[in-house]
């Protein structure tokens, strides 16, 4: 073997088994009590005064690349469903959302509006999660499933 290939040889070697020993090494365990995931909030929906972004439990994400987003923010805050729901059933449009659909069942409010590409839904409901009085706030925005289907204006 060619000796000005020795030192090379040795230290491919030696990296090779720090990488072995850095594999070896068990994971640090995952604190789900206190995790979160990285998650912003679209800057063209508004929500309600009063409402925060839930961040504990994994509760909320969004991802955004170009023009397709996507994402699951759940807010809480203190108007009544009704509130809230003409809050964002009058300034959501000023975005450029169009309001596609309403409907009320069982005490929850949905509202449904399209904006290029993008379906966004806001459903509302009283929450019974150790906090009286609350009101929840889900935002889902996706991909318009009838631009996905090819039928543009369905």
């Amino acid at each position: 073997m060619n000796r000005a290939l020795l030192p090379g040889v040795v230290l491919l070697l030696a990296g090779c088994r720090s990488v072995y020993e850095d594999a070896k090494k068990p994971a640090p365990d995952p604190d789900f009590d206190h995790a979160s995931i990285a998650r912003a909030q679209f800057e063209d929906i508004p929500v309600p005064e009063g409402f925060k972004l839930r961040t504990d439990v994994l509760q909320s994400y969004s991802y955004q690349c170009g023009s397709f987003r996507q994402g699951r923010l759940l807010y809480e805050g203190a108007p009544d469903p009704a509130r809230a729901a003409s809050y964002l059933r009058d300034r959501i449009p000023q975005h450029g959302w169009t309001q596609t659909t309403e409907s009320t069942e069982g005490g929850a409010r949905r509202l449904e509006f399209r904006k290029g590409r993008s379906v966004l839904r806001c459903d509302l409901r009283r929450t019974s999660r150790n906090k009286a009085g609350l009101t929840a706030l889900l935002v889902t925005v996706e991909p318009d499933p009838d631009l996905a289907k090819g039928n543009p204006g369905s």
